[in-house]
């Protein structure tokens, strides 16, 4: 009785079922694909530029929205001073940008910001520092970043639920377009009970559809370690 019980519910189930209206049929498809080469100039993807240019030209113009890009490199290798580097440039281009941080707090994430936008040594921004010279140039700064639409969380615990909740509120509120998370390793993963391997991929798959759903290009890190050998990590 078990297995005709299980067969009548999966049959059931498939002559209940309805074709989906987001599916796309290949000739459709194909008409499009000839109407942007007869139509150029309506072909356009909201991309955001990073502080790279040769890096922007392999992403075909910078980081675009409902993608997800993720940094990998050992510790110490700059992850999140690359991250901070894209908001800072970001946001000063118009872009209303997100920072989630267990790394930093909201001070050093503003001292880091600075240092990037005026290529200042971070140690001299740190301790206040300025020299003269640069007093003006680092009150530009300021302001400018100051009448930016930049957004920092610095919570001790942040699970990738808080972070789309806060997500989805700043898009129905002002916008948003582009969303850093430091790290993916560090973010409370939903199934506690799951291994280290699993949570991590579950937050990854969090974020990758985060992009999707609200519209924005988000950016994360993850640390790579040292193999068994003791070598540095490579890119296998």
């Amino acid at each position: 009785e078990s297995p005709l019980g299980v067969a009548h519910t999966g049959l059931s189930e498939l002559d209940d079922a309805e074709k989906s209206d987001d599916a796309t049929s290949i000739e459709s498809g194909v008409d499009g694909f000839w109407h942007n080469v007869e139509n150029p100039e309506e072909i356009h993807e909201d991309t955001i530029a990073t502080p790279w240019p040769s890096f922007d030209e392999l992403l075909n113009g910078g980081v675009a929205k409902k993608r997800f890009y993720l940094f990998g490199a050992e510790s110490g290798g700059g992850k999140s001073l690359a991250m901070l580097n894209c908001a800072e440039v970001a946001a000063r281009s118009g872009y209303k940008v997100a920072v989630f941080s267990l790394e930093m707090d909201a001070r050093e994430i503003t001292n880091r910001l600075i240092s990037s936008a005026g290529r200042f040594k971070y140690t001299r921004i740190q301790q206040r520092r300025i020299p003269d010279e640069a007093m003006a140039e680092v009150q530009a700064i300021t302001d400018e970043l100051k009448r930016s639409a930049l957004t920092i969380y610095d919570q001790s615990n942040m699970s990738a639920q808080f972070i789309r909740q806060q997500c989805l509120a700043l898009k129905r509120a002002e916008g948003l377009d582009m969303v850093i998370v430091d790290y993916v390793q560090i973010v409370e993963a939903e199934d506690s009970k799951a291994n280290r391997e699993q949570q991590v991929g579950d937050v990854g798959k969090r974020m990758k559809l985060l992009a999707g759903e609200v519209d924005v290009a988000v950016l994360s890190a993850t640390q790579l370690n040292d193999n068994e050998q003791g070598n540095r990590p490579t890119m296998r």
